[in-house]
């Protein structure tokens, strides 16, 4: 593990390009890179997610961090960078649309940064990867790939919106946590669909709640028939939630979902 990217899920098209990138401009493998929203390069199993993160941040030197309007008070971006703060991990904020360095957390704002929107955008992300490629001591790359997928990464991150938009362009944003929780359920079912339903963490992660607020907000939609939770034991062990109709019709009336 050489690289961590810390982001919001919902802004996983953007991390998507930045992934490429980085592979493109430096000798790395597939499991030199975490990001938890690209297939490839996400968390593996047997351990909670907040043990996966630690351990992770434990192991990568650097750690790229995409702050968005999204990201930049969600409860597990904010635990990631703190974690790797307290490492000592060199650390590269690269901030979205709307987000300046005043809005990083605590000491970070003090951090040089990538501003996405700036007139210098590609020729900081030109140097954030050589100097990757001096402190991880990795060969770099050159070719035309590098410059295609840094212009596709800099245009997606200036142009990422969140989850749930209309098909006019209108962007519709949950309106409460009770809507993001059922918004994330309803994406995981429909990509990464599994019969057996989705944990509390794989949720909250998503969610961008702590799991004790996002623990709340499944009882509440539980209650109200929105959820459905589910209690295994053995190979599938506590808790697992689904969608219920009631929660679809939710979502369709709040027009997140067509």
């Amino acid at each position: 593990m050489k690289i961590f990217i810390s982001h919001s899920h919902k802004n996983r098209d953007a991390a998507k390009a930045l992934v490429d990138f980085l592979l493109s401009g430096l000798s790395l493998d597939d499991a030199d890179i975490r990001c938890t929203s690209v297939p490839g390069h996400q968390l593996r199993f047997g351990k909670t997610i907040a043990e996966m993160l630690q351990a992770d941040i434990n192991l990568a030197p650097a750690v790229i961090a995409l702050i968005s309007t999204e990201s930049h008070k969600a409860d597990w971006v904010l635990f990631e960078l703190g974690a790797a703060w307290g490492l000592g991990r060199n650390i590269f904020p690269v901030l979205g649309p709307g987000i300046e360095d005043r809005d990083l957390p605590g000491p970070l704002g003090n951090l040089p940064c990538v501003v996405v929107g700036a007139d210098d955008a590609a020729r900081r992300m030109i140097d954030l990867i050589q100097q990757l490629q001096e402190d991880l001591g990795v060969a770099s790359k050159n070719g035309g790939k590098v410059q295609a997928n840094l212009d596709t990464f800099l245009n997606c991150y200036r142009h990422s919106s969140p989850q749930g938009s209309l098909p006019d362009g209108d962007t519709i944003l949950p309106a409460n946590e009770e809507e993001s929780v059922l918004l994330v359920i309803w994406k995981l079912a429909e990509s990464e669909y599994d019969f057996h339903g989705y944990s509390l963490e794989a949720i909250s992660q998503r969610a961008e709640l702590s799991i004790p607020k996002c623990e709340d907000v499944l009882d509440d939609l539980v209650k109200k028939m929105f959820v459905e939770r589910k209690t295994y034991s053995g190979g599938i062990s506590g808790h697992r939630y689904t969608l219920q109709e009631k929660g679809r019709k939710q979502l369709r009336r709040s027009q997140l979902v067509k």
